[in-house]
């Protein structure tokens, strides 16, 4: 069976995936001067373009991946699917069977389905009917002791629900995708080129489209794309970010994503900042242990603009992580309450505000000057 990275018979030389053109996801901001952020595919690394004549120049080839030390000769792959989806299931089983997979097919309600051990994908192909049963059972796989790679496939709009799901119908695309992700997900490496990750509702997308250009947060309209493992892709991210940032505006649903990103982020200690539209925080700060009273109010303001407004927030530490609490903020970054527009939430004070953040813990105006903690930047007041 050929490596499952680079496609070679031989397994004499350690792997080291092939030479091949990064994505373009997205630019950093001034300070990293506007460089473009480029993403391999293959093994999931970040890179910086580099800057030459004024210009931005995306890296030459891919850098291989140190975290593949062999060649990866097996990955067995079980696709199970509803009993319409037969025909699409056993097509695209067929099609990976030519790349060199060993595929196993079984309907979604045969017995053997609690079964996953030694896969390294599952892969769910479900009607529309079964759709909610799908997640139940990626779920499921994702909970085992050393789980497989998990992808659901589903005729619904995947990203509006932000589930790990791509919405493929045809063969050739589903087994494009699943192999694709077999082969990034057994040989990313374990890092994240992002300080920041931001969770919110898609219904508050405008929002969050404003924050994130002020923050290069972890951003899952740039990350996530059909054929990858979305709840690896977030579980990364989380797990390597120094800031989780979380956005309320309204009533969230006990449904909404929000809660599993910010429930992974209390997981691995994430420090938090709970930015609300006005009080909608409350939920969150329970959910982290933490209750009103415990909060130390205080006003953060960066020094090298002392007459600058400052923002309020209430803050509370446990070890090395931070809990950070700002509320009312539609008043305090003059956002407007409901607006499609992202420009219209990039204010000058959304601007100040969100640059103390974006280098969380710590934080500096120039590249030039010493870094100052965050922490040191609020002043307690009495309330």
């Amino acid at each position: 069976m050929p490596c499952l990275v680079c496609g070679s018979t031989t397994t004499s030389d350690p792997c080291s995936f092939h030479p091949g053109k990064p994505n373009y996801t997205q630019s950093t901001d001034g300070r990293n001067d506007h460089r473009d952020v480029y993403r391999w595919s293959c093994c999931g690394q970040y890179a910086l373009s580099e800057i030459k004549a004024g210009s931005d120049v995306s890296p030459e080839h891919a850098p291989g991946c140190i975290t593949a030390t062999t060649h990866l000769t097996a990955a067995p792959i079980l696709i199970s699917h509803s009993s319409s989806r037969s025909d699409l299931a056993h097509a695209s089983g067929a099609s990976l069977r030519d790349m060199g997979f060993d595929v196993a097919l079984s309907p979604m309600d045969a017995p053997s389905r609690a079964d996953h051990s030694g896969y390294a994908c599952v892969a769910i192909i479900p009607e529309e009917a079964d759709a909610l049963s799908a997640i139940d059972m990626a779920d499921g796989v994702r909970a085992s002791t050393r789980p497989p790679w998990v992808i659901v496939f589903s005729a619904r709009d995947a990203v509006h629900a932000r589930t790990q799901t791509s919405s493929l119908n045809r063969a050739d695309e589903v087994s494009s995708a699943i192999s694709r992700g077999v082969r990034m997900h057994h040989g990313h490496l374990e890092t994240s080129p992002f300080n920041v990750f931001l969770s919110y509702r898609r219904a508050d997308t405008p929002v969050a489209a404003a924050i994130n250009k002020r923050l290069s947060s972890w951003w899952d309209q740039h990350v996530l794309s059909p054929g990858v493992d979305w709840a690896s892709e977030i579980d990364l991210g989380i797990r390597a970010c120094s800031l989780f940032v979380v956005l309320f505006r309204g009533d969230v649903p006990p449904e909404s994503y929000v809660w599993r990103e910010l429930d992974l982020a209390i997981k691995y200690e994430r420090s938090i900042a709970i930015l609300a539209f006005e009080d909608e925080g409350q939920a969150a700060l329970l959910r982290c242990g933490i209750s009103r009273d415990m909060l130390e109010w205080c006003e953060l303001r960066a020094p090298w603009f002392p007459d600058r407004e400052a923002f309020l927030v209430g803050r509370h530490s446990s070890g090395e992580r931070s809990i950070l609490y700002f509320r009312r903020l539609g008043s305090q970054l003059q956002w407007p309450p409901n607006s499609e527009r992202a420009d219209e939430y990039d204010t000058s004070l959304a601007i100040s505000f969100l640059n103390t953040l974006r280098d969380f813990p710590r934080y500096r105006f120039y590249s030039n000057e010493p870094w100052t903690q965050v922490w040191d930047l609020m002043r307690p007041i009495e309330r």
